[in-house]
């Protein structure tokens, strides 16, 4: 079953116009334009490319990979995306999502950006609502990187190598989130499933970066 796990993986690697290398990383994101990637209809200017990152500053946005590796249907994973936030600034990056229109993502996990945005105590590398870190990790107009590991049942984020967030869910994980989702009902639990990725925009004052974005499918 192993084998036939690697092969599978190896295949939607192959499918793949971009380059994985010996490691088995490949990059989601070609440095210069948006294709593999689907921007949300709400506030669709909020993300350009700028100086080959990309850039998320505007009302809230998100932009979701579509593109071919693994069909942009992840379930366990290393995912690398480096990150700049200037000063009072919050983004995130999601797994497990699916392209939404508007709205914050109701499906999947948001990996928190945030080292200095005063309206919110969760910082870098939690998990949003679910395992939240609440020491910043990371300065601001400085690079880090996010390195988010998930396998089973399992979700681990490392910023710069210093693992933050080391959650398990747990077997009776039931369902629900205790937060409205602003039209009369709770989210959906943060359940751990398949899905795409996802880069936030967060709002006008927010300045968020976002380059490296690479991928390594695991058994």
């Amino acid at each position: 079953m192993k084998a036939l796990i690697r092969l599978a993986c190896a295949a939607a690697l192959l499918a793949s116009p971009l380059f994985a290398d010996e490691d088995g990383w490949v990059d989601l994101w070609d440095g210069s334009s948006f294709e593999g990637w689907k921007l949300s209809t709400e506030n669709p200017d909020t993300f350009k490319i700028k100086d080959g990152v990309i850039l998320a500053q505007g009302p809230r946005a998100h932009l979701f990979y579509d593109g071919k590796v693994a069909g942009a249907n992840f379930r366990n994973f290393e995912l690398k995306v480096d990150v700049l936030a200037k000063n009072n600034s919050n983004g995130g990056i999601y797994f497990h999502t699916a392209y939404q229109e508007t709205g914050w993502p109701d499906k999947g996990f948001e990996v928190q950006v945030n080292n200095t945005f005063n309206r919110d105590p969760r910082k870098t590398g939690g998990l949003y609502g679910v395992s939240d870190n609440l020491v910043p990790p990371a300065k601001d107009d400085e690079w880090f990187t996010e390195h988010i590991v998930v396998r089973g049942n399992s979700v681990k984020i490392y910023v710069n190598d210093d693992l933050i967030t080391n959650w398990v869910q747990p077997d009776d994980w039931d369902g629900l989130r205790p937060r409205s989702n602003g039209r009369g009902q709770n989210f959906p639990l943060r359940k751990l499933d398949t899905g795409t990725f996802a880069l936030q925009g967060h709002d006008p004052g927010s300045v968020v970066m976002y380059k490296n974005i690479r991928v390594k499918l695991l058994d």
